[in-house]
Protein backbone atom coordinates (compact mmCIF):
# COMPACT_ATOMS: atom_id res chain seq x y z
CA UNK A 1 0.00 0.00 0.00
CA UNK A 2 2.74 2.85 1.03
CA UNK A 3 4.68 1.61 -2.55
CA UNK A 4 1.34 2.53 -4.47
CA UNK A 5 0.61 5.64 -2.39
CA UNK A 6 4.53 6.78 -2.89
CA UNK A 7 3.75 6.44 -6.84
CA UNK A 8 0.46 8.61 -6.70
CA UNK A 9 2.82 10.90 -4.75
CA UNK A 10 5.40 11.24 -7.73
CA UNK A 11 2.50 12.16 -10.35
CA UNK A 12 1.02 15.21 -11.84
CA UNK A 13 -1.40 15.77 -14.26
CA UNK A 14 -2.64 18.83 -15.64
CA UNK A 15 -4.88 19.63 -18.50
CA UNK A 16 -3.00 22.21 -20.83
CA UNK A 17 -4.56 23.35 -24.47
CA UNK A 18 -2.27 21.67 -27.29
CA UNK A 19 -3.07 21.30 -30.93
CA UNK A 20 -1.46 20.42 -34.21
CA UNK A 21 -0.49 24.07 -34.23
CA UNK A 22 0.64 24.32 -30.72
CA UNK A 23 3.61 22.37 -31.28
CA UNK A 24 5.97 25.07 -30.26
CA UNK A 25 3.74 26.25 -27.09
CA UNK A 26 3.82 22.33 -25.86
CA UNK A 27 7.88 22.34 -26.19
CA UNK A 28 8.12 25.83 -24.21
CA UNK A 29 5.86 24.19 -21.51
CA UNK A 30 7.16 20.67 -21.08
CA UNK A 31 10.44 22.71 -20.46
CA UNK A 32 9.16 24.98 -18.04
CA UNK A 33 7.35 22.25 -16.17
CA UNK A 34 11.05 19.83 -16.55
CA UNK A 35 12.29 22.91 -14.75
CA UNK A 36 9.94 23.30 -11.94
CA UNK A 37 10.41 19.06 -10.94
CA UNK A 38 7.76 17.80 -13.38
CA UNK A 39 9.41 15.46 -16.05
CA UNK A 40 6.39 15.07 -19.18
CA UNK A 41 5.42 11.32 -19.16
CA UNK A 42 2.49 10.41 -21.42
CA UNK A 43 -1.11 11.64 -22.62
CA UNK A 44 -4.55 10.61 -21.58
CA UNK A 45 -7.17 12.16 -23.46
CA UNK A 46 -6.39 15.74 -22.29
CA UNK A 47 -4.67 15.19 -19.66
CA UNK A 48 -1.27 15.40 -19.12
CA UNK A 49 0.68 13.63 -16.73
CA UNK A 50 4.34 14.33 -15.62
CA UNK A 51 6.56 12.72 -12.63
CA UNK A 52 8.57 14.26 -10.08
CA UNK A 53 11.94 14.70 -10.33
CA UNK A 54 14.80 17.00 -9.57
CA UNK A 55 14.52 20.24 -11.54
CA UNK A 56 16.46 19.89 -14.67
CA UNK A 57 17.18 21.48 -18.39
CA UNK A 58 15.69 19.51 -21.41
CA UNK A 59 14.58 20.00 -24.91
CA UNK A 60 11.36 19.07 -25.63
CA UNK A 61 10.53 18.04 -29.48
CA UNK A 62 6.46 17.51 -30.52
CA UNK A 63 6.31 16.50 -34.08
CA UNK A 64 3.36 15.98 -36.47
CA UNK A 65 3.90 12.22 -38.13
CA UNK A 66 2.15 11.84 -41.22
CA UNK A 67 2.00 8.03 -41.65
CA UNK A 68 0.51 7.80 -37.96
CA UNK A 69 -3.13 7.35 -37.44
CA UNK A 70 -5.56 9.50 -35.73
CA UNK A 71 -5.96 6.44 -33.34
CA UNK A 72 -2.25 5.45 -32.91
CA UNK A 73 -1.64 5.25 -29.50
CA UNK A 74 0.32 2.50 -29.85
CA UNK A 75 2.69 3.13 -32.06
CA UNK A 76 2.68 1.30 -35.75
CA UNK A 77 5.13 -0.28 -37.94
CA UNK A 78 5.83 3.24 -39.82
CA UNK A 79 5.63 5.20 -36.38
CA UNK A 80 7.87 2.67 -34.75
CA UNK A 81 10.98 3.49 -37.80
CA UNK A 82 10.32 7.02 -37.58
CA UNK A 83 11.12 6.97 -33.43
CA UNK A 84 14.05 4.54 -34.27
CA UNK A 85 15.19 7.51 -36.22
CA UNK A 86 14.84 10.18 -34.14
CA UNK A 87 16.47 8.00 -31.16
CA UNK A 88 19.65 7.73 -33.42
CA UNK A 89 19.61 11.13 -33.90
CA UNK A 90 19.62 11.68 -29.68
CA UNK A 91 15.86 12.19 -28.79
CA UNK A 92 14.19 10.12 -26.75
CA UNK A 93 11.01 8.72 -27.20
CA UNK A 94 8.49 9.51 -24.60
CA UNK A 95 4.91 8.92 -26.29
CA UNK A 96 2.61 8.80 -29.10
CA UNK A 97 -0.62 10.67 -29.36
CA UNK A 98 -2.72 9.76 -32.60
CA UNK A 99 -0.36 11.79 -35.22
CA UNK A 100 1.66 13.55 -32.33
CA UNK A 101 4.68 12.35 -31.06
CA UNK A 102 6.98 13.14 -27.66
CA UNK A 103 10.76 13.36 -27.77
CA UNK A 104 12.75 14.69 -25.32
CA UNK A 105 16.83 14.85 -25.17
CA UNK A 106 19.49 16.57 -22.31
CA UNK A 107 21.90 17.01 -25.12
CA UNK A 108 22.15 20.12 -26.65
CA UNK A 109 24.16 19.61 -29.67
CA UNK A 110 20.83 17.45 -30.76
CA UNK A 111 19.87 18.63 -34.73
CA UNK A 112 16.52 19.41 -34.70
CA UNK A 113 14.07 16.17 -36.00
CA UNK A 114 12.33 18.58 -38.72
CA UNK A 115 14.46 21.07 -41.16
CA UNK A 116 12.06 21.51 -43.10
CA UNK A 117 9.79 24.39 -42.50
CA UNK A 118 7.47 23.66 -45.83
CA UNK A 119 7.07 20.27 -45.48
CA UNK A 120 5.92 20.88 -41.12
CA UNK A 121 4.03 23.09 -42.04
CA UNK A 122 2.12 21.22 -44.54
CA UNK A 123 1.90 18.56 -42.36
CA UNK A 124 0.35 20.41 -39.56
CA UNK A 125 -2.37 22.07 -41.35
CA UNK A 126 -3.12 18.36 -43.00
CA UNK A 127 -3.43 17.10 -40.01
CA UNK A 128 -5.23 19.74 -38.09
CA UNK A 129 -7.86 19.26 -40.63
CA UNK A 130 -7.93 15.35 -40.75
CA UNK A 131 -8.09 15.76 -36.63
CA UNK A 132 -10.54 18.35 -36.33
CA UNK A 133 -13.02 18.30 -39.59
CA UNK A 134 -16.10 16.56 -37.40
CA UNK A 135 -15.91 18.85 -34.69
CA UNK A 136 -15.43 21.92 -36.31
CA UNK A 137 -17.17 21.38 -39.46
CA UNK A 138 -19.97 18.53 -39.12
CA UNK A 139 -21.17 18.66 -35.90
CA UNK A 140 -21.60 22.72 -35.71
CA UNK A 141 -23.15 22.00 -39.40
CA UNK A 142 -25.63 19.71 -38.04
CA UNK A 143 -26.60 22.07 -35.03
CA UNK A 144 -27.11 24.92 -37.34
CA UNK A 145 -29.82 22.17 -39.02
CA UNK A 146 -31.39 21.35 -36.20
CA UNK A 147 -31.34 24.88 -34.82
CA UNK A 148 -33.09 26.30 -38.14
CA UNK A 149 -35.59 23.63 -37.70
CA UNK A 150 -36.58 24.98 -34.51
CA UNK A 151 -36.87 28.31 -35.97
CA UNK A 152 -38.41 28.89 -39.45
CA UNK A 153 -40.75 25.63 -38.80
CA UNK A 154 -43.07 26.42 -35.90
CA UNK A 155 -45.36 23.13 -36.50
CA UNK A 156 -41.85 21.10 -36.08
CA UNK A 157 -40.94 23.48 -33.12
CA UNK A 158 -44.45 24.08 -31.15
CA UNK A 159 -44.54 19.79 -31.55
CA UNK A 160 -40.98 19.02 -30.24
CA UNK A 161 -41.82 21.60 -27.41
CA UNK A 162 -45.21 20.48 -25.90
CA UNK A 163 -43.44 16.85 -26.68
CA UNK A 164 -40.84 17.42 -24.42
CA UNK A 165 -42.22 20.07 -21.86
CA UNK A 166 -39.01 22.45 -22.09
CA UNK A 167 -36.29 19.99 -23.22
CA UNK A 168 -35.12 22.07 -25.96
CA UNK A 169 -34.59 24.81 -24.36
CA UNK A 170 -31.49 23.66 -22.80
CA UNK A 171 -30.02 21.86 -25.94
CA UNK A 172 -30.41 24.95 -27.96
CA UNK A 173 -27.93 26.61 -25.41
CA UNK A 174 -25.78 23.80 -25.78
CA UNK A 175 -25.61 23.75 -29.17
CA UNK A 176 -25.15 27.52 -29.64
CA UNK A 177 -22.30 27.30 -27.00
CA UNK A 178 -20.64 24.49 -29.10
CA UNK A 179 -20.66 26.46 -32.15
CA UNK A 180 -18.91 29.36 -31.01
CA UNK A 181 -16.82 27.15 -29.63
CA UNK A 182 -16.19 25.52 -33.13
CA UNK A 183 -15.93 28.94 -34.70
CA UNK A 184 -13.16 30.11 -32.42
CA UNK A 185 -11.06 27.25 -33.29
CA UNK A 186 -11.47 27.63 -37.03
CA UNK A 187 -10.76 31.58 -36.90
CA UNK A 188 -7.57 30.37 -34.66
CA UNK A 189 -6.45 28.06 -37.14
CA UNK A 190 -6.85 30.10 -39.96
CA UNK A 191 -4.77 33.27 -38.57
CA UNK A 192 -1.82 30.80 -37.96
CA UNK A 193 -2.38 29.15 -41.57
CA UNK A 194 -1.83 32.73 -43.57
CA UNK A 195 0.45 34.38 -40.85
CA UNK A 196 2.77 31.67 -41.83
CA UNK A 197 1.70 30.30 -45.40
CA UNK A 198 3.98 32.54 -47.20
CA UNK A 199 7.07 32.00 -44.38
CA UNK A 200 6.78 28.41 -44.70
CA UNK A 201 6.65 28.62 -48.51
CA UNK A 202 10.15 30.51 -48.60
CA UNK A 203 11.73 28.57 -46.17
CA UNK A 204 11.29 30.86 -42.83
CA UNK A 205 10.72 29.62 -39.39
CA UNK A 206 6.78 28.91 -39.03
CA UNK A 207 5.74 30.82 -36.36
CA UNK A 208 3.49 28.70 -33.47
CA UNK A 209 1.52 30.37 -31.19
CA UNK A 210 2.97 31.43 -27.85
CA UNK A 211 2.39 29.42 -23.96
CA UNK A 212 0.56 32.66 -23.13
CA UNK A 213 -1.92 32.55 -26.15
CA UNK A 214 -2.24 28.71 -25.79
CA UNK A 215 -3.06 29.00 -21.99
CA UNK A 216 -5.53 31.81 -22.92
CA UNK A 217 -7.11 29.67 -25.84
CA UNK A 218 -7.63 26.71 -23.12
CA UNK A 219 -9.34 29.22 -20.44
CA UNK A 220 -11.59 30.24 -23.25
CA UNK A 221 -12.65 26.55 -23.67
CA UNK A 222 -13.05 25.80 -20.54
CA UNK A 223 -14.96 29.01 -19.75
CA UNK A 224 -17.38 28.14 -22.60
CA UNK A 225 -17.78 24.28 -21.60
CA UNK A 226 -19.06 26.13 -18.07
CA UNK A 227 -21.15 28.43 -19.21
CA UNK A 228 -22.59 25.87 -21.59
CA UNK A 229 -23.11 23.65 -17.93
CA UNK A 230 -24.22 26.32 -16.18
CA UNK A 231 -26.97 27.08 -19.15
CA UNK A 232 -28.14 23.15 -19.17
CA UNK A 233 -28.44 23.30 -15.09
CA UNK A 234 -30.70 26.18 -15.71
CA UNK A 235 -32.72 24.76 -18.33
CA UNK A 236 -33.44 21.43 -16.51
CA UNK A 237 -34.35 23.28 -13.28
CA UNK A 238 -36.67 26.04 -15.44
CA UNK A 239 -37.79 22.88 -17.74
CA UNK A 240 -38.45 20.21 -15.12
CA UNK A 241 -37.08 17.61 -16.71
CA UNK A 242 -34.36 15.02 -15.48
CA UNK A 243 -30.60 15.32 -15.93
CA UNK A 244 -30.72 12.18 -17.66
CA UNK A 245 -33.20 13.00 -20.47
CA UNK A 246 -30.97 16.56 -20.85
CA UNK A 247 -27.45 15.08 -21.16
CA UNK A 248 -29.68 11.79 -23.92
CA UNK A 249 -30.76 14.94 -25.78
CA UNK A 250 -27.60 17.08 -26.01
CA UNK A 251 -25.72 13.37 -27.36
Amino acid sequence: MEDRDNKKSKLYKEWFWGSQYDLKALCVHFEQMAAKGLMFKGVKGLTYCYERCEPKKVRFCVDCFDKATGFDTNAEPETLEYIEYCEKAGWHYICTNGRLQYFYTEESSAVPIRTDSGASFKSVVRNTLRTNAVAWFVLPAIYLFTISMWLFRDNYYSFVQMATDGIWHSIFFAYIFYIIIALTGVARFLIFYFRNKKIAREGGEVRYYSVKSTKLYGGFIKAMWVIAFLGLTSGIMYSAVSVRAVFIGVG
